[in-house]
């Protein structure tokens, strides 16, 4: 097994150390904080859902990523917890946890390190650097808004996390990670008319219905650039997607307490109505009639219409022997839920 470059590291101070050398190597912890950046600019702070680190060579002009050391490139940080990369092949994770995100210099210990974050972790990142990120739909994509070129910090403890050099700057290390969600949540409220009638939802199926003549894409799978926060070229779009409803969020019982179930989308314009449908399949593969989109449902204010990354979309319904549709609303908050990450500092 590779032994992990920052543990190389120490073990290299402590050498020095013991044999009355002066070394001008050295490690330095890094003090991170984190939250989440609304497009409100309201701050939620922290989380605990898996998210990476890379740790990059210090470039003025970010182009290459060039990893710092192997072991802080795409690190894993999840509930205070740090899990360092230990495999040059494939980016694998060591076991054994650190309670602290720990960086080493280099040889040259006038090269320090620019840090870049991204949520959720994927050890397939290792390969293709913070720029080329896989996904999935459904995976609740965030990007540190810190890791752009363009971001200017604001007040303190924000920064952007640039040229943190463990040999040569005055302990301890600082960075900040403010996380923007790049998909757009859709949650569907259910309640029924009358007890005790119940329904237990497995999947909801979302389908184009116009691939050819609308503007909505449906996308399945693809990969994104943590560093500007977009996504790349050559996602594989779908006409339908299943998307499972957790244990937690399938019973709807009470005529009094909404069930509440949510996906996510991959940002998408919507050009007209009937575009998009939804279709919400139970365990014993009973459907309920498909709810289908219509344009107005996601006007926004500028009179765009269509589903942004961050905004929540709500739709609220009502059973009987029949679905009714009760309204919608659009939120530029994405409040903290069971998918989104929540307080931390390590």
């Amino acid at each position: 097994m590779i032994k992990p470059y920052w543990l190389i590291g120490l073990a290299l101070v402590a050498a020095a150390c013991s044999s009355g050398e002066v070394s001008p190597r050295g490690e330095g912890r890094v003090e991170i904080t984190a939250g989440i950046d609304t497009p409100t600019k309201a701050l939620t702070p922290g989380f605990d859902a898996p998210y990476g680190i890379f740790a990059c060579l210090h470039e003025d002009v970010p182009h290459d990523f060039l990893p710092f050391k192997p072991a802080t490139y795409n690190a894993r940080v999840h509930g205070g917890n740090v899990n360092y990369t230990v495999s040059l092949a494939d980016g694998a994770l060591d076991e054994n946890n650190s309670p602290h995100f720990v960086l080493t210099s280099r040889p040259d210990v006038n090269e320090g390190a620019d840090l870049y974050a991204y949520s959720p972790w994927m050890q397939e990142a290792w390969q293709s650097g913070p720029t080329a990120i896989p996904f999935t739909a459904g995976q609740d994509v965030m990007y540190a808004v810190q890791n752009a070129p363009a971001y200017v910090p604001g007040a303190s403890p924000d920064r952007k996390n640039t040229n943190l050099n463990p040999a040569l700057d005055t302990p301890p290390l600082k960075a900040t990670f403010y996380f923007r969600h790049m998909m757009a949540r859709l949650v569907f409220c259910f309640r029924l008319v009358n007890e005790p009638t119940s329904y237990e939802v497995t999947t909801i199926r979302v389908t184009d219905q116009n691939p050819a003549g609308g503007t909505a894409k449906l996308i399945a799978s693809g990969t994104y650039n943590a560093i500007e926060g977009t996504f790349n070229p050559g996602l594989e779009e779908a006409q339908s997607c299943d998307f499972n409803v957790p244990n937690t969020e399938r019973l709807i019982s009470s005529s009094t307490t909404e069930r509440t179930m949510s996906l996510l989308l991959v940002p998408t314009s919507i050009s007209t109505d009937d575009e998009l449908s939804f279709t919400f399949i139970m365990a014993d593969g009973d459907k309920f009639p498909p709810f289908v989109l219509k344009k107005e449902q996601v006007r926004h204010a500028d009179d765009t219409y269509g589903f942004r990354a961050g905004y929540t979309y709500t739709f609220h319904f009502t059973l009987d022997n029949y679905v009714y549709f009760n309204g919608f609303s659009i939120d530029e908050n994405w409040e903290p839920a069971g998918t989104d990450l929540l307080p931390e500092e390590i």
